[in-house]
């Protein structure tokens, strides 16, 4: 199942909020939260809120500038309002990007390896 959370742009240190509907779990029977990690993280829970039969999800701007950028993992969990049951509805992959005049360094830890090993070889070579 692919959630509009899936398709959305998310920039570190801007507001967030977008609405899921499912057609299968309506917000009259059941919760609907997003967990998302990346790696060693601690995982961050986004719960969405009942708007009728949808869920709507807001992150204000201050809380995604402590979300690192990168890729992350995520499972979107419904739960049963009147039995409790659980169930995993969507799991995969979602990047959050750097907004750029916030961000430090956005190269990656390789990016990093590589620009200094090229400035090694420079250095040993003038």
């Amino acid at each position: 199942m692919n959630l509009t959370f899936q398709t959305e742009e998310l920039l570190s240190g801007l507001d967030w909020s977008w609405t899921e509907s499912l057609a299968d779990y309506l917000a009259t029977k059941y919760t609907l939260i997003i967990i998302i990690k990346k790696g060693t993280d601690t995982a961050v829970t986004l719960t969405g809120v009942a708007n009728g039969t949808d869920f709507d999800f807001t992150v204000t701007a201050a809380a995604s500038i402590t979300y690192s950028f990168g890729e992350y993992s995520f499972q979107a969990i419904v739960t049963n309002i009147s039995t409790s049951k659980v169930k995993i509805i969507a799991a995969g992959r979602i990047k959050i990007h750097p907004l750029l005049s916030t961000a430090g360094d956005t190269r990656t830890f390789w990016e990093k390896q590589l620009d200094a090993a090229k400035t090694a070889y420079e250095t040993l070579n003038t």
